[in-house]
């Protein structure tokens, strides 16, 4: 039978936080189902350079010049079946660094289409729930930018 490949991605800076225990925590519910293969990242002490908007890799047709931590990211979200998102919110919307990440990916999304059909989880936390509805519905947009398939938020 044929393994599927589940990538959870932790958006948040803090090392060890609730997010990417969030995170771990469905990935973890996802393993328990046979021929289920899980994977986490975290982009917590990963340099992802912001996006400066500069078109370079829509003239030249062409991954970002920037070398970082990005790309060896986004190549394992490529090679996945399945996502589960995970990022707090900050002040009643998405913390920077999922869109950040996602705002880097630009090539991938006009010209490889390597992300489109995936399913995503969506997931969120944060202080009194303050927002948490507005962070869902940004990472949403993001998400489909990418042509990706949101299937559950929460």
């Amino acid at each position: 039978m044929v393994k599927v490949k589940i990538l959870g991605i932790s958006g948040t800076p803090i090392k060890d936080g609730n997010c990417g225990k969030m995170v771990r925590e469905s990935l973890k519910a996802c393993a328990e189902l046979d021929d289920v293969e899980t994977e986490f990242i975290t982009l917590t002490g990963k340099e992802i350079v912001t996006c400066k908007h500069c078109q370079w890799c829509i003239e030249n047709m062409s991954p970002c010049k920037i070398k970082d931590n990005a790309y060896p990211i986004y190549d394992r979200i490529a090679k996945s079946d399945g996502l589960i998102l995970g990022s707090p919110t900050w002040f009643n919307t998405l913390s920077p660094f999922l869109l950040n990440f996602f705002s880097r990916a630009r090539y991938i999304a006009f010209f490889t289409h390597d992300f489109r059909n995936k399913p995503v989880s969506l997931s969120t936390l944060g202080l009194l729930g303050y927002g948490l509805d507005n962070a869902i519905s940004v990472m949403k947009d993001v998400v489909w930018c990418m042509n990706v398939i949101p299937v559950a938020a929460a």
